[in-house]
């Protein structure tokens, strides 16, 4: 009787039941298999995706420069954003900044950082994950289609996708690597890639397409800002106990609140430049903050949780942007209500630069007319695409789905 409960069996999350994935310790040895050939298959890339093409080109051309710009935060979610109702002063500069449009039903496709961002700067989702081994970046699309690419990154290098398409730029670096190459660490604010960005519009001419990949609210989030943004005190951890769940949140919201500095600043730049421009935030993920009795913290756990899928995201545009591509601008607005996943960016961030490509889905653009809300999907340690609101969400989790009003 036991073995034929085990072959009728589903497993909630995917819908259907596989012994190799499904029993331990059947499971153990597949997943460690798993893993080993994903990595190989990963480190095959630079080979593989050698004679890719997007066959990209521009099809609408400006009078003025352009310069579009993807931030993409680390660890940052909607909950601790005052933009999304957080009851803190988070993002006092954010919330009066005009030309930004905030998407407030936003949802991550993956928990892990090495998947989440590849999904970000590439044309693969968790439906179709699979091209990220043949397929180049956005960087390269952006290239084909004339613009000068700038690869800017405060993340410590993991051997992953990321780092592939960061080499893709024309030029790239990155401040948390120690300036003699060696395996030691730097720990810059964010802010320090600044001036770099600055020296590259300065000396650079033309339209640029740029990545900046910020540390944002990595933990130990103390670490993440100067001293002068502990507004919210004591933020000072020593321990991850649940009686210190004050101060980690202290931490936690005062790297919010510098990451709000760090975008209005950025934002700054942009417009001093009078150039066509456009700036994209989203992070990779977001955090568990000891929230419920599960007592969950930071990300990556083999089940999300609402805390970890649940992402701030927005788009803002110049005054020259909104002036000369209004079309553009009210289809963004149009779409602000309607659910999205990062699967977005890739298609959005083409689409808002008018570089067209077979590989360009108007349905993903939240600034095309064509925009289509779908069913949103998560990657899963097996790479495979559930529905977001069955990958494991506990009733805690779907509660605040509801509470917050979220599609599903």
């Amino acid at each position: 009787m036991s073995c034929l409960l085990l072959f009728t069996s589903n497993n909630n999350n995917t819908g259907r039941f596989t012994l190799h994935e499904d029993v331990y310790p059947v499971n153990v040895v597949y997943n460690c298999g798993f893993a080993i050939n994903k990595w190989r298959h990963s480190q095959q890339y630079p080979v593989l995706s050698k004679n890719f093409t997007f066959k990209a080109h521009k099809d609408v051309r400006s009078s003025k420069r352009e310069i579009y710009v993807l931030v993409i935060g680390e660890a940052s979610r909607a909950e601790n954003w005052s933009l999304y109702g957080y009851p803190r002063e988070t993002n006092p500069l954010l919330a009066q900044t005009s030309g930004l449009v905030v998407y407030k039903d936003a949802i991550t496709q993956s928990n892990t950082t090495h998947k989440s961002v590849p999904l970000i700067l590439s044309a693969a989702s968790a439906e179709d994950y699979s091209v990220v081994y043949t397929h180049k970046s956005i960087l390269t699309a952006f290239k084909e289609a004339g613009f000068t690419t700038i690869f800017l990154s405060n993340q410590t290098p993991n051997r992953s996708f990321t780092d592939f398409y960061f080499q893709e730029a024309d030029h790239h670096q990155n401040i948390r690597c120690s300036p003699d190459g060696g395996m030691t660490t730097v720990n810059n604010f964010d802010e320090a890639m600044l001036p770099l960005l600055q020296h590259y519009v300065d000396s650079i001419s033309g339209n640029l397409f740029v990545v900046l990949y910020t540390y944002g609210s990595h933990f130990n989030y103390k670490e993440r800002y100067p001293e002068i943004f502990s507004l919210y005190e004591p933020d000072n951890v020593a321990n991850v106990k649940v009686e210190n769940k004050v101060q980690l949140i202290n931490a936690y919201d005062n790297s919010i609140r510098y990451t709000d500095n760090f975008l209005y600043t950025l934002i700054g730049m942009l417009r001093k430049q009078e150039v066509i421009s456009a700036l994209f935030y989203t992070p990779d993920h977001g955090e568990d903050m000891l929230d419920d009795r599960r007592k969950r913290f930071l990300h990556s756990s083999p089940n999300p949780t609402f805390y970890q899928l649940y992402i701030p995201m927005f788009i803002w545009f110049s005054e020259n942007y909104q002036r000369d591509f209004p079309e553009k601008v009210g289809y963004a607005v149009q779409n602000k209500p309607k659910p999205v996943a990062t699967n977005a960016v890739f298609h959005m961030m083409l689409d808002v630069a008018f570089i067209q490509t077979p590989y360009l889905q108007p349905g993903l653009s939240l600034v095309s007319s064509d925009f289509q809300t779908r069913q949103r999907m998560y990657l899963n340690d097996h790479d495979k695409p559930i529905f977001f609101y069955n990958a494991g969400l506990k009733k805690a989790d779907k509660q605040m789905i509801d509470k917050r009003k979220l599609s599903h």
